[in-house]
């Protein structure tokens, strides 16, 4: 089966810069119409279910996607932004000057921030969000997640060498699940190419 992962919308906090785990803003007007779009280009395809995380900017970003692809959308906390304790809502640019380790530190498994979720944790529920699809769906599934936790999900069951979000907004991480082997498909794949890589599959 095929899973699409999709980051979710702008917000304003992303360019304000700041880190966004438990938080939950809403879609800034450009996030708003760049995700229509986003849905425009994926209507015609056919498409076994939608998955969102719990939070706001999850939810609206698959609720676009919902109207123009018409299924209803399936809300699961394992694909959820990890919780980043007291980094939340702090700038990015001001945390990793003062520890420039920071982003290794926020990809590795051992690391927890204060008051937020291990990587380990955070890594371990979001394949089992993957594993819940697997056993309930065949095809191919849309999930709409978060830059962060992506990120680990790649580093850690892909082996992509990266450090700091890997998604632009509304583009995809695509995965083939075949068994228990996950393989990667395709990488911040912007909207107009995700139908094609799909189907080369």
């Amino acid at each position: 089966m095929i899973i699409v992962i999709i980051r979710h919308g702008e917000t304003p906090q992303n360019l304000l810069g700041v880190f966004q785990g438990q938080s939950d803003p809403e879609l800034d007007n450009v996030g708003i119409d760049r995700f229509k779009d986003t849905a425009r280009t994926l209507k015609n395809e056919k498409w076994d279910a939608i998955y969102s995380s719990n939070y706001k900017r999850s939810l609206v970003s698959a609720n676009l996607l919902t109207v123009d692809v018409n299924l209803r959308r399936l809300v699961s906390t394992d694909f959820s932004e990890r919780h980043l304790g007291a980094l939340d809502g702090k700038s990015k640019e001001l945390l990793i000057s003062a520890d420039p380790e920071l982003s290794r530190k926020l990809i590795t498994l051992e690391y927890t921030p204060p008051g937020g979720e291990s990587g380990r944790s955070a890594l371990e529920r979001f394949v089992r969000g993957i594993h819940t699809i697997k056993n309930n769906h065949q095809g191919r599934v849309i999930v709409v997640s978060h830059g962060g936790i992506v990120a680990l999900f790649a580093h850690h069951m892909l082996g992509v060498r990266q450090t700091s979000s890997l998604l632009e907004h509304g583009h995809a991480l695509i995965i083939k699940v075949s068994g228990a082997e996950i393989s990667l498909m395709g990488m911040n794949v912007p909207p107009n190419s995700i139908a094609e890589i799909c189907t080369a599959v």
